[in-house]
């Protein structure tokens, strides 16, 4: 564990949604791993992972804590200056909660090739997609040096992660 770690712990509040708390020397983060459901799920099952998202970090977040959001919210046509795509039900209700809560989505920040903001290719190469977002809490925005997709990495998924870089704070 690194000087600045000083201690971690996990837990899960939801069958989609894993939480890890990370004790630094001067700050803590929150880090939240989250999965919502597909475009063919009901709208309810598709605003419930939002509405358990919202209630986790409400109950759980201090102040002062840096919280990232990393999840696969199968959310397109996110508004940034740079996002990818045309918004679907999922991607309204993400800009809702973020707005919501003061997040920002990083990934939408930063200019990137297109290559480098595509996070899912559909089999076949027919449809390249931007449905993994990560998220931080609008305090800590200015930490966030870049955020992009990672390619050659084999993660034995059709998506591809998002890497971000930041700046130690504190």
């Amino acid at each position: 564990m690194s000087k600045a770690l000083k201690d971690y712990n996990t837990f899960s509040e939801s069958e989609r949604i894993f939480c890890a708390k990370f004790a630094e020397q001067h700050h803590h983060a929150l880090l939240r791993q989250a999965y919502a459901q597909t475009a063919d799920h009901a709208k309810e099952e598709i605003k419930q992972i939002y509405d358990d998202l919202s209630e986790i970090i409400k109950r759980n977040k201090a102040w002062k804590e840096k919280l990232l959001v990393v999840s696969d919210f199968n959310a397109k046509g996110i508004a940034g200056t740079f996002g990818l795509g045309d918004r679907n039900n999922s991607g309204s209700l993400l800009l809702e909660c973020c707005k919501k809560l003061h997040l920002f989505i990083t990934n939408t920040w930063f200019e990137q090739k297109e290559s480098a903001r595509n996070t899912r290719t559909s089999p076949g190469d027919r449809y390249r997609n931007q449905i993994d977002f990560v998220l931080c809490n609008q305090r800590y925005r200015n930490i966030i040096q870049n955020s992009k997709v990672r390619h050659g990495v084999d993660c034995g998924s059709d998506h591809k992660p998002v890497i971000i870089t930041s700046k130690r704070s504190g």
